[in-house]
């Protein structure tokens, strides 16, 4: 699978109801880690298991649901879910 994906920050942003600088701030974090690298309006994951391991539990919902109400015949679904436990103390909370 490819692993670019054809989006701003300024997309992300808008799309999440957040600041740019937000983006930018944590995409910059995720890229001095080697998880991902950062071009003009592209992002490329270099490490995806890292990224799953820091999203948040609906991740594997949203995938599978994505699968079910819109299933593409030639697609391995299976790379979109989680298969390791996140740690119990991650949480997420987002001031707005």
């Amino acid at each position: 699978p490819d692993n670019t994906i054809a989006i701003t920050q300024q997309t992300i942003a808008t799309k999440l109801s957040v600041r740019r600088e937000s983006i930018t701030f944590h995409a910059g974090n995720l890229h001095r880690e080697g998880v991902i690298d950062l071009k003009r309006g592209k992002i490329i994951v270099l490490d995806r298991s890292v990224l799953e391991s820091r999203v948040c539990e609906c991740y594997e919902t949203i995938a599978r649901e994505t699968e079910h109400l819109l299933p593409c015949p030639n697609h391995d679904v299976s790379s979109f879910y989680i298969t390791d436990e996140k740690p119990k103390d991650l949480k997420y909370q987002y001031k707005y």
